[in-house]
């Protein structure tokens, strides 16, 4: 990424913050805030070790599906569940939210076949 996008993730991640703290006050609290300055730390760690012989490999979400999206017409969207982030294709994101959209009840393990 940009070094100078990388800046920035500490001022965007409080402006998050600010945009759903109306709906629960406690979002936008020191120690929440000191998520994005921690994250703005590691950033160019995360950064660097994204870089790979593919160039697909990007930050993946890992489990893209309906159930961990909020949309809202009046609010920016908002994403959950990072648990299986990491390295990957950017287009597994994709497939997964596809196969949930499309096939209700298939699983990842049906992808295999």
């Amino acid at each position: 990424r940009n070094p100078t996008e990388l800046k920035k993730v500490s001022s965007n991640f409080k402006k998050f913050c600010s945009e759903f703290s109306p709906l629960n006050p406690s979002f936008y609290t020191s120690s929440i805030l000191s998520v994005g300055r921690r994250l703005e730390a590691s950033a160019p760690f995360i950064s660097s070790s994204l870089l790979s012989p593919s160039p697909f490999s990007t930050l993946i979400h890992g489990d893209s599906k309906s159930l961990n999206a909020f949309l809202s017409s009046s609010l920016p969207s908002l994403l959950i569940d990072f648990a299986s982030a990491g390295p990957g294709h950017g287009m597994s994101d994709v497939s997964m939210t596809l196969v949930h959209a499309l096939k209700p009840g298939y699983e990842e393990e049906d992808l295999i076949d």
